[in-house]
């Protein structure tokens, strides 16, 4: 993908059909390492303090189990229980609203690398793609606040599944919703205090600026905050011309052929299932296409 000296999460804005864009994030080339489990026992912190460590590190633990437990899914061995397990949860990762997924993943990306460069192609304007990430930003911020709450408010109803000698995939399938809809939300906000980071920075005077730029010179640079919204980085890329043919979208949906060449040109490993949801989502059973089965 497109490197970045910063280290930051790599978004692929790419048009899909008229109005309808995928969006898709790739990890940073290099992460930052992992954050170390907050003790929330130490001594002299108060007690908003330690509810703060305790809640981080208790995130913490669930993140490492869940991944650690969609790991032993995907090595299971064929037509055993965790491999249908394991395809029934694909069917729900594929099924799912395709900004959804980009926003849960892109909260992911920003607790490990700061900031995010969003490449797109080189003959759409930036501030085009500025306007339509603003626009996912508000819109999506506005459906995921009721959607957490939604599934949040069932997760109560379904846990005395949990005492009947029946599988409790009922129960899981609505933690995973209630958690995919609140990680989405995260993203969204972050990603509109990241755009209104750059509009200011776009408003401040250039002496000012320059200024700025002048003292900060004398002072070695405070370490990368992951919390601290970061301008976004927009690149423009060629790539993303050639194969992506922004100007043909408003004709055609982008073929599968397409997203597959453009997935292994940039490289982007997940593009191509990025835009079959989309497609499957947005354009239908016209313009069917065939995409392979979907990560986590």
């Amino acid at each position: 993908m497109v490197a970045d000296p910063a280290r930051r999460a790599s978004v692929v804005a790419l048009p899909l059909f008229r109005r309808h864009w995928a969006w898709h994030v790739c990890p940073p080339p290099a992460p930052l390492p992992p954050p170390t489990a907050p003790n929330w026992r130490a001594p002299g912190i108060g007690l908003v303090e330690r509810g703060g460590r305790a809640k981080a590190a208790a995130t913490q633990w669930a993140a490492g189990k869940a991944d650690a437990s969609w790991r032993s899914l995907a090595a299971a061995p064929d037509r055993s229980v965790k491999f249908w397990v394991y395809r029934a949860a694909q069917a729900v990762l594929a099924r799912e609203d395709p900004d959804q997924a980009f926003l849960r993943a892109l909260a992911t990306a920003r607790e490990k690398a700061p900031g995010l460069a969003v490449a797109h192609a080189a003959s759409l304007p930036e501030r085009l793609v500025r306007r339509r990430a603003r626009l996912l930003a508000r819109t999506a911020t506005a459906r995921l606040r009721w959607r957490a709450a939604g599934w949040a408010a069932a997760v109560l109803p379904t846990l005395p599944l949990f005492a009947l000698p029946l599988p409790a995939f009922p129960v899981y399938y609505v933690l995973w919703k209630a958690y995919s809809a609140r990680a989405a939300l995260a993203g969204a906000r972050a990603l509109q205090a990241d755009l209104a980071a750059g509009e200011e920075d776009k408003g401040a005077p250039l002496d000012l600026i320059a200024r700025g730029v002048a003292a900060d010179a004398a002072v070695p640079p405070p370490p990368p905050s992951l919390d601290a919204p970061t301008p976004l980085t927009y690149v423009a890329s060629d790539v993303l011309d050639a194969l992506g043919e922004p100007s043909a979208r408003l004709a055609t949906p982008l073929p599968p052929a397409a997203a597959a060449a453009l997935a292994r040109a940039l490289p982007a490993p997940g593009l191509e299932d990025a835009a079959a949801r989309g497609r499957r989502r947005w354009v239908g059973a016209a313009f069917p296409s065939a995409a392979g089965p979907v990560g986590g």
